[in-house]
């Protein structure tokens, strides 16, 4: 397998699902295991979006992802060879990237220094709970902000910029990359932290990198990248 072949084959939807599911099967079980006090916000929102629907909500949500799931996995299979090395080399670059993050928003937000490895939360105690949460991080807030808000910002945005790709990307970025940043304050959480500057714009720049990843590479590049970058705080 070349490198154009591993670049290609790794932006495939199918095959991005594929490999993000050992990242959503190790959060769904811990977070099952270790009770709702370790689900992720976007977790949570998306379940509240879902229980709109009325006491099946939940349910329909679980459908979607299992089926979605079970297509796009059936559909790589079906299209793909050799996956062993294909998830490996994925997993090393998106461990580059994740230890690139980091140095790479104080580049462009130097007065942000102090934010650069954020401070792990008192309330996480084992190591088991702190790769639950890198992981539920990984995988929900990339799904929810990359997948759903910038993909839905990115077409929407093609009409307005008349089918200008980079325009409609920009404008999706920016707009995703700071509602990322928002939900993690209680300025829409009720449970998220007290609004601070200097959080605020390092999440921002963060998420922009991330949704740059997420555009450029796909999004189990997205999602490993922000797992790897978590885990590498939680352990710093």
């Amino acid at each position: 397998m070349t490198l154009k072949e591993y670049l290609q084959g790794s932006r495939d939807f199918s095959l991005n699902v594929l490999f993000v599911l050992p990242v959503l099967l190790i959060y769904e079980v811990g977070a099952w295991a270790m009770g709702p006090s370790m689900r992720n916000g976007a977790d949570v929102m998306l379940g509240e979006l879902f229980q709109q629907l009325g006491p099946f909500g939940m349910l329909v949500l679980n459908a979607v992802v299992i089926a979605g799931a079970t297509v796009c996995a059936f559909d790589a299979i079906r299209r793909f060879d050799r996956f062993a090395p294909r998830f490996v080399y994925l997993l090393v670059e998106c461990l580059a990237y994740a230890a690139l993050l980091g140095p790479l928003v104080l580049l462009l937000k130097k007065p942000l220094a102090d934010m650069a490895l954020v401070t792990v939360p008192s309330w996480l105690g084992s190591a088991l709970e702190r790769i639950v949460l890198a992981m539920g991080a990984g995988a929900y807030e990339e799904l929810f902000f990359r997948l759903l808000v910038m993909g839905a910002l990115y077409h929407v945005a093609l009409g307005i910029f008349q089918e200008v790709k980079w325009g409609a990307a920009t404008c999706a970025l920016v707009v995703s990359s700071l509602f990322f940043a928002l939900c993690h304050h209680d300025v829409i959480l009720p449970g998220g932290e007290p609004f601070r500057a200097d959080y605020f714009v390092f999440r921002t720049i963060a998420g922009g990198v991330l949704g740059l990843v997420f555009y450029v590479r796909g999004f189990a590049a997205a999602v490993y990248t922000h797992a790897f970058y978590n885990l590498l705080v939680f352990f710093q």
